[in-house]
């Protein structure tokens, strides 16, 4: 029965315990377990997002600890770069209707704005007329897009680790994630 049985301590405070066919995750911190909860309402949300949700994994809860069919993160090849190439042309088929709004709304622009004045102070002023002035396509988007949260099954992809899904950002920023996770691999 545990034969495949597999624990992985991760610096989150989850363990996450992978069986033969699930993957279960869970948290021994209040922080984590806080965190849990936190992506099973954005769980929740998801699954009315009418992109999304069909690369939804179909996740159950026992205890507050989601359960999860077990995939495989997909690996560099011909067939999964051309998944996710066809991925990325549904994900912005519709991209000429999306409202265009600036920056400042689709980014944690505050967080950004307090690490620059700290940094560059002098800089503060361009950047901020920067991201009020720049508009971009608004869409809802996963926002920690890349190779270790894409799993494949034959020609269907799922995408986890939903905690910093948002509804009002932008699919542009996914498609920066993957390009930039993508070339900093090869310099690993």
């Amino acid at each position: 029965m545990f034969k495949n049985l597999k624990i992985e301590k991760r610096n989150t405070k989850v363990f996450i315990i992978k069986t033969k066919n699930k993957v279960i995750k869970i948290p021994y911190t209040p922080k984590s377990w806080k965190e849990n909860q936190q992506e099973m309402a954005v769980i929740k949300e998801v699954q009315e997002d009418p992109h999304f949700f069909s690369y939804l994994l179909e996740y159950k809860y026992i205890f507050g600890c989601p359960i999860t069919r077990r995939f495989s993160p997909i690996k560099e090849s011909r067939e999964n770069k051309r998944l996710v190439r066809k991925y990325f042309q549904k994900a912005f088929q519709d991209a000429g209707a999306w409202g265009k709004k600036p920056l400042r709304y689709l980014l944690d622009a505050d967080f950004f704005l307090d690490f620059i004045l700290k940094s560059v102070p002098a800089s503060q002023y361009c950047l901020a007329r920067f991201i009020d002035t720049n508009r971009v396509p608004q869409s809802s988007a996963h926002s920690d897009f890349h190779q270790k949260n894409i799993l494949a099954e034959g020609d269907k992809l799922y995408f986890i680790d939903w905690s910093r899904y948002k509804r009002n950002s932008s699919r542009y920023f996914d498609l920066l994630d993957f390009y930039v996770y993508l070339k900093g691999k090869k310099y690993e």
